[in-house]
């Protein structure tokens, strides 16, 4: 019954072991994915099966560092996006879109981990050029087939109902207020695709913008 405490607390152990700090020093761990271009870092959330995962997998193929998959953890101090050197998770849907975008895709080994889940494949990140970014904007995620890309602003309460449920947030309260100022500094927008080089060329242009900033 306690399985998802658990789980929780080994990977904020992992965490601090893997950066040299301690759990006090986390301000939460996000249920989602972060892409960098090497200066700036987006945060990439979605719920399970909108293709977030997919999408971080395409970035990164296409030149963009992989920060983090699935879990993203952020440093109270500085409020920046760690490295997570987990493998990107790959469903059986999504095969046939990686596998001509992905080196060596094809020889990935299936895993069935977990039958609810299906085949699986696992695809290694490699480190990214620096061990934490600041994180700049989030990006709500949503792949349909047949789809114009489109890029819009949307609030902070849609993002939230999907940032917040699956997240970890630090219960201490100067944590608290941390989490809120960073957020006034964050964009935020919902993105939806199915065209892979028309998404790329959108991730460019905020990468872009969000430097400059």
């Amino acid at each position: 019954q306690d399985y998802h405490l658990l789980q929780g607390k080994f990977v904020m152990e992992l965490f601090s072991i893997l950066h040299n700090k301690k759990d006090k020093d986390w301000l939460c761990t996000f249920h989602g994915s972060t892409v960098s271009d090497g200066k700036n870092s987006i945060l990439v959330i979605g719920e399970s099966g909108k293709g977030k995962s997919t999408l971080c997998a395409i970035l990164s193929a296409s030149g963009f560092e992989l920060v983090a998959d699935d879990v993203s953890p952020m440093l109270a101090k500085n409020q920046e996006i760690f490295f997570n050197p987990s493998a990107i998770s790959i469903k059986e849907g999504a095969f046939g879109i990686l596998n001509p975008i992905v080196d060596g895709f094809a020889d990935i080994p299936n895993v069935l981990f977990n039958k609810s889940k299906g085949k699986l494949k696992y695809i290694p990140c490699k480190q990214p050029l620096k061990r934490s970014y600041s994180c700049k904007s989030i990006i709500m995620v949503n792949y349909s087939k047949d789809q114009h890309t489109l890029l819009e602003p949307v609030s902070l309460k849609e993002l939230l109902e999907t940032l917040i449920p699956e997240s970890w947030l630090s219960p201490d309260p100067d944590h608290a207020r941390q989490f809120l100022d960073w957020l006034k500094s964050v964009y935020f927008y919902k993105l939806t695709y199915s065209d892979t080089n028309s998404m790329i060329k959108e991730f460019e242009s905020l990468f872009k913008a969000i430097d400059k900033d």
